[in-house]
């Protein structure tokens, strides 16, 4: 049986930005992978006047349909270009002027009544899946509750990781937690990216059964990224060993770290992302655009991430937290030696001196860096195991676990029981 499956990536919002967008579009190129589901992708609300008329009628926006049949005969719509979707240092966009550029169409879903009852049966959906935790993730959910349709929401985001992301973030994340201890309570099942988000949200704690899916790594999409390389060090005005980063400048990813391991190396050090200097950028983060050490670059957006992992020799991510890193796995499947901190997530899924270096001070840092400048042989093997490592996290293998979870929550609803947290661990 085919399951019709609602999937709502809320792009308006801006935590998409913070590369929670890339998380959720790795998703949904994994489910391309899998035959058991139809799948159609919202990506905004438009013209909502209110939740109810929303709901009602026009459940819509750009929606971009994906088709399964038996045996994995794939008649979906063309995808978006992959090079469109730069890993971490962009959120996934859709043109929402020319239908043709994305295949897009607008559509009505089940229309819910005021007692929530639906009302047009050939829309009805088996189950629903929501990422990000805007506004418009709660008027889905809320369609899914009153509609007595499965729902599945996805954590990519924590208190813990909202902090330092930008100005005032810190000080309202108590709220946060607040807000989202609600929200995700009202799941039938939560999804997370890692076991160490898992118990993050059991400890608010999270009335709902939790369960951790890698995020996974599309792979395919940073084919080619070899030929970037003279292009994009050009450009930066890069040479010799590059240490590089990718994603969205904040604090909390560890920049006041990677700047002071600059001043104490003299290797070129660039940071691939898009930064905030407004109202909204933290001083921190304004403080070191505006003033880098001298062998730092910080690019802002670039127009194809396969350029940064091209430029870039020893990727280096001081992060204070994460809910698992795309980027990491990204410069993984790019075979590139690594350096991290050394964090509880990182510890189920790296290993110190087989895929990647891991340190705590900025001195281990420093050596780790120079050890890897100065050790061809070294870099190369922890490069080759890296690349082992990312393909345990490929999209088929998301895709499956994917498909056995609508299948358990269909199952479990379908009876009148809730999932259990250890009957899907």
């Amino acid at each position: 049986m085919t399951l019709r499956v609602l999937h709502y990536l809320e792009l308006e919002s801006q935590l998409d930005r913070s590369g929670i967008g890339t998380a959720v579009n790795h998703q949904r190129a994994a489910l391309e992978l899998t035959d058991i589901a139809n799948v159609e992708l919202y990506t905004s609300l438009r013209d909502v006047i209110s939740p109810r008329k929303w709901i009602a009628d026009t459940l819509w926006s750009q929606v971009y349909r994906v088709g399964f049949n038996p045996g994995n005969q794939h008649v979906s719509n063309k995808r978006p270009d992959a090079s469109t979707n730069p890993g971490n240092n962009s959120s996934v966009e859709f043109d929402s002027n020319t239908e043709s550029n994305a295949n897009t169409t607008h559509t009505s879903v089940s229309a819910v009544d005021s007692m929530g009852a639906t009302t047009d049966s050939e829309h009805a959906y088996d189950i629903v899946h929501c990422n990000i935790v805007g506004p418009g993730s709660v008027v889905v959910a809320q369609y899914a509750l009153r509609a007595g349709i499965p729902l599945i929401l996805h954590a990519h985001v924590t208190r813990e990781d909202f902090a330092e992301s930008f100005r005032g973030s810190t000080t309202i994340a108590p709220a946060v937690e607040r807000y989202l201890r609600w929200f995700y309570s009202q799941a039938d099942l939560l999804l997370c990216p890692s076991k160490y988000t898992r118990s993050l949200l059991r400890s608010y704690p999270v009335e709902a059964p939790v369960r951790a899916i890698t995020n996974g790594v599309d792979i395919d999409s940073l084919s080619g990224f070899e030929s970037y390389r003279e292009n994009y060090r050009d450009q930066y005005d890069l040479s010799g060993t590059v240490v590089f980063g990718v994603g969205n400048v904040f604090e909390r990813k560890g920049l006041t770290t990677f700047c002071q391991v600059a001043k104490k190396t003299s290797h070129d050090f660039a940071w691939f992302g898009p930064y905030d200097t407004g109202p909204q950028a933290s001083k921190t983060v304004r403080r070191w655009i505006n003033n880098p050490p001298s062998n730092v670059t910080f690019t802002g957006w670039i127009d194809d991430i396969r350029g940064a992992y091209a430029a870039g020799d020893i990727y280096f991510f001081p992060t204070k937290n994460e809910n698992q890193g795309i980027a990491v796995l990204e410069a993984m499947a790019c075979g590139k030696a690594v350096i991290l901190r050394d964090i509880p997530v990182f510890e189920e899924f790296y290993t110190h001196g087989e895929d990647c270096l891991k340190c705590d001070t900025e001195e281990e840092f420093r050596d780790a860096i120079n050890r890897l400048a100065n050790d061809s042989s070294l870099r190369t093997r922890l490069g080759e195991n890296a690349r082992e490592t990312a393909r345990s996290h490929n999209l088929e293998r998301v895709g499956d676990q994917l498909a056995e979870t609508y299948q358990a929550v269909i199952a479990a609803t379908k009876t009148g029981h809730q999932i259990a947290s250890d009957d899907v661990e």
